[in-house]
């Protein structure tokens, strides 16, 4: 069909939409139906080849880093958690991204048994408690 100007087309284009809507969205839906497992199967597929592509989406989103900025954390650390010094390779799980929860400020990298201890206690009075917590420790162990 030709049309004599642009307008004609798009009056037209528009009509044919709202005549054929419910068309138009049953076949969507056919099709999703259709290809939803094969989609689904794919993303796994891909997830499991290319980890590194989630976890850099993951680093991105959550905290703002890149993979580089992660990198370097992990060798500056000499790839140790902050705190107790396990060594990466004796955990089941990557060094975890310590931070401020209120300030966003990334302090460093931190093995999941120490990032659970110090997110328990990050609040305004963390420090406090923490100096509270040692203390109790410490009397604890004269017992």
């Amino acid at each position: 069909m030709a049309y004599k100007n642009k307008a004609d087309q798009k009056a037209y284009s528009k009509k044919y939409y709202q005549e054929h809507k419910q068309q138009r969205l049953e076949a969507g839906q056919k099709y999703y139906k259709k290809i939803k497992g094969l989609k689904l199967k794919y993303a796994k597929n891909y997830r499991e080849l290319h980890p590194e592509v989630k976890r850099k989406s993951i680093l991105k989103l959550r905290f703002g880093l890149s993979l580089e900025d992660y990198n370097r954390m992990f060798v500056k650390q000499q790839g140790c958690c902050a705190i107790c010094s396990k060594h990466q390779s004796k955990l089941t799980r990557a060094l975890a991204i310590d931070h401020n929860h209120i300030s966003g400020q990334i302090r460093g990298l931190l093995c999941g048994s120490c990032n659970a201890a110090i997110g328990a206690l990050d609040t305004d009075s963390g420090v406090k408690l923490l100096q509270k917590a040692i203390e109790y420790i410490k009397d604890y162990d004269k017992v």
